[in-house]
C-alpha cells in the first residue's frame, strides 16, 4: 500500500530541516520552533474520525477530562463524562421523535475526544519535522522490561503497533494536560457546536540517553534534549455537520527570556 500523505507542508519541513542543519544542538530546535512559530500554529489536519467507539471509551478511561469548565475526577469519571455528554446532546438534538440522532451525535463527540486520534497526528507531525535515523530510532533488540511501560505509552500516543521499534519522540513524564471539551449552543449564531482541545507533551531524546537507560536499573528517562508540545483543536458544528481540525507545534521553552547562564550554555551546546 502507498504511504499516507504527509501532514505538514513539504516546503515547510524542508525549511525547518535546513535551519536545523546537520548537527543541531538542543538550542537549535528551540530557535527553529520560535522562528517557524507562525506556520506551525495552525496546521490543518485531515477531517476524519476513524476511531471506533470502544477505542474512544478506552482512551477516556485514562484521561482527565473537563467538560464546559467542569473537571471530572474519581474512579467513575468516564461514566459521568459520557452521561453528561449524552444529556447535553439530548437537550439539543433529536428530541423524543428521533432519539437515535442524539446517540449518533454523542458517539461522534466521544470519538473526537480519543487520544489515539490526536496523539497519532501529533506524533507523526513531529516525526516529519525532526526524525532522522541517527537521532530518533533505536533497535528493538535493546528493549528490556524496565522500559516496557515507556514503550507502550509511546505506541499508544502515536497509534503505532507495539511490535514496531520504538521511536525516541516520546511522551514526557511530566504528566498530561486534561482534555478540554466545550459542548453547547454558540452564543453568536446559536448553532450546536463542540470544541475539543487535546494537548500532547513530547520529548526528543538522544540515542545515547536511551541506550544508557536500557543498560541501567533506572526506570525513567532524564529530561529530554528538547520538549515539544502539540495542541490539536477540533471544532464540530453539529447543527451543520461540519468539522475542522488544527494542530499547533510549539516548544514550552520558547519565548522565555534567557538568563546569562542560558546564553553561555547555548554557545557550548
Amino acid at each position: 500500500p502507498s504511504p499516507p500523505p504527509p501532514l505538514l507542508d513539504v516546503e515547510l519541513v524542508r525549511a525547518v530541516r535546513r535551519a536545523l542543519g546537520r548537527a543541531p544542538r538542543p538550542a537549535d530546535y528551540v530557535e527553529v520552533l520560535e522562528t517557524f512559530a507562525e506556520p506551525l500554529a495552525a496546521v490543518p489536519l485531515p477531517v476524519r474520525c476513524d476511531v471506533d467507539t470502544a477505542q474512544a471509551f478506552r482512551d477516556a478511561t485514562r484521561e482527565e477530562i473537563m467538560l464546559n469548565g467542569v473537571r471530572f475526577v474519581g474512579d467513575h469519571r468516564t461514566e459521568a463524562f459520557v452521561a453528561a455528554v449524552k444529556r447535553i446532546v439530548g437537550d439539543h438534538v433529536g428530541g423524543d421523535e428521533h432519539p437515535e440522532r442524539a446517540l449518533l451525535v454523542a458517539d461522534r463527540v466521544m470519538r473526537g475526544c480519543s487520544r489515539t486520534l490526536s496523539g497519532a497526528d501529533s506524533f507523526f507531525a513531529v516525526h516529519e519535522l525532526f526524525a532522522s535515523p541517527e537521532l530518533l530510532v533505536i533497535r528493538a533488540a535493546y528493549l528490556c522490561r524496565c522500559v516496557s511501560r515507556c514503550r507502550v505509552a509511546c505506541c499508544r500516543a502515536s497509534g503505532l503497533s507495539s511490535d514496531r521499534p520504538p521511536c525516541k519522540i516520546k511522551p514526557r513524564a511530566s504528566g498530561s494536560v486534561p482534555l478540554d471539551v466545550t459542548l453547547g449552543r454558540d452564543c453568536t449564531d446559536h448553532r450546536f457546536k463542540c470544541r475539543i482541545k487535546s494537548v500532547n507533551l513530547f520529548g526528543l531524546y538522544a540515542n545515547e540517553d536511551i541506550e544508557l537507560l536500557l543498560r541501567s536499573d533506572r526506570r525513567e528517562l532524564d529530561a529530554p534534549l528538547v520538549a515539544v508540545d502539540t495542541v490539536v483543536v477540533e471544532r464540530i458544528d453539529l447543527s451543520a455537520d461540519k468539522c475542522s481540525r488544527r494542530l499547533t507545534i510549539r516548544c514550552p521553552d520558547a519565548g522565555k527570556a534567557p538568563t546569562k547562564l542560558d546564553l553561555e550554555v547555548r554557545e557550548l551546546f
